[in-house]
């Protein structure tokens, strides 16, 4: 079989002087040689010890082209530029054992670099391919964003579709790194009668004097929290599923509390929030506060490291 001109040109021509020759699956012949393959594999190496006449593959022209140029010498270490021909490659690099390639493709991904930005363009596939072919790298840097993936991988039907995408080893594993985040935040967000929610100071430094009196009047012993705290924590919560934490980092600025539009004038009262805004000394310790709830956000959410590795 004879690929198209344009797609035969594409492909890798080893230097002259090869002694062996490999075909693909779709009829094409590579022309190698035999000591470079016997290098980077020891069953290359058997393969070619019993075997005469031309070596016949299981991988396509364009995919033993690029193995090709990730075992010779002298050559540029070539880019991935899509997941399919990553899988395609690591397929083969595995059925062969060419351990050097798959750690090559692993640093390559793991490191997202431009202009093709694998690892972020689908970081679930990504996670499921380092899981299925031990890409330790890749796994480690795709955890993080698959925890962060807008998808809900709470929701029972979310995860139908996925098992026909993903194996159910890899699926189980994403879904423990983002169910382990959700709890994380939520645990801290809106455990309001503890630290760091609940402040050292009272909350009556971060209400107004109405709602103050009405809480007094109610129980002297309450501590519940402003009405506003509920809508921030909200916000957070809702931000941080699909946010990182640096990225969501003006939600911790006492500018956060201009973010409630008239849509949420109801749950909140807008005194408490107008006199942390026009008070310098309530703001400091509004800065205080919520710098101590992201300190604990971040020492929480930095255990799932351990998680990333398994």
């Amino acid at each position: 079989m004879s690929l198209k001109p344009s797609n035969a040109n594409t492909l890798f021509k080893p230097p002259s002087g090869g002694d062996l020759t490999i075909q693909s699956n779709d009829g094409v012949d590579f022309q190698v040689h035999s000591v470079i393959l016997e290098l980077a594999s020891w069953i290359f190496k058997d393969m070619i010890a019993v075997e005469t006449g031309v070596i016949k593959l299981s991988g396509n022209a364009k995919t033993i082209s690029l193995i090709l140029k990730f075992i010779y010498p002298n050559e540029k270490t070539p880019t991935i530029t899509s997941l399919d021909m990553t899988s395609d490659c690591l397929q083969m690099a595995q059925k062969y054992d060419m351990s050097g390639v798959i750690k090559n493709i692993d640093e390559q991904i793991a490191s997202n670099a431009l202009p093709h930005k694998l690892l972020s363009s689908d970081p679930m596939r990504v996670y499921q391919l380092a899981a299925r072919f031990k890409l330790d790298n890749t796994k480690v840097a795709a955890a993080p964003l698959v925890s962060l993936k807008p998808l809900d991988l709470r929701s029972s039907y979310e995860i139908m579709n996925l098992v026909r995408k993903y194996s159910p080893y890899s699926l189980v594993r994403m879904i423990g790194l983002q169910g382990s985040r959700t709890k994380i935040i939520s645990d801290v967000l809106f455990n309001f009668n503890q630290a760091p929610m609940m402040p050292e100071a009272n909350w009556s430094h971060y209400e107004c004097d109405r709602c103050r009196k009405v809480k007094q009047e109610l129980d002297s012993r309450a501590h519940a929290p402003p009405s506003w705290v509920f809508a921030w924590a909200q916000a957070v919560y809702n931000r941080l599923l699909t946010t990182s934490l640096e990225d969501a980092g003006e939600l911790f600025e006492p500018t956060a509390l201009l973010a409630y539009n008239t849509t949420l004038a109801d749950s909140f009262c807008g005194v408490c929030r107008s006199d942390i805004l026009m008070s310098a000394a309530r703001q400091l310790q509004f800065d205080q506060w919520v710098k101590e709830v992201k300190k604990v956000l971040k020492e929480r959410l930095a255990t799932l490291e351990l998680l990333y590795t398994l």
